[in-house]
């Protein structure tokens, strides 16, 4: 029996458990708060996409503050036509 560890290479480090509020409307800059795990202090910049039917918006990137390793806090984007 052969057995390689691939948790190294595979995946994202962190995860999403949660998200609150979980529905909000597409006027943006709603407050939410997003719950996992691995969101570690560094270098990282993090990158929230929202959608809303087959369009993706990004939040802005200065509105996205890591609180601890398991909470970020961000304001949602505004969906343009």
């Amino acid at each position: 029996m052969w057995a390689l560890d691939v948790s190294q290479i595979v995946g994202p480090s962190y995860s999403i458990e949660r998200i609150e509020p979980c529905r909000g409307p597409i006027s943006g800059h709603i407050p939410i708060t997003v719950y996992g795990k691995g969101f570690h202090e560094g270098p990282r910049r993090w990158r929230l996409l929202f959608k809303v039917g087959n369009k993706w918006e990004e939040a802005d990137p200065s509105s996205v503050v890591r609180v601890s390793n398991t909470e970020l806090e961000v304001q949602t984007p505004v969906f343009r036509k």
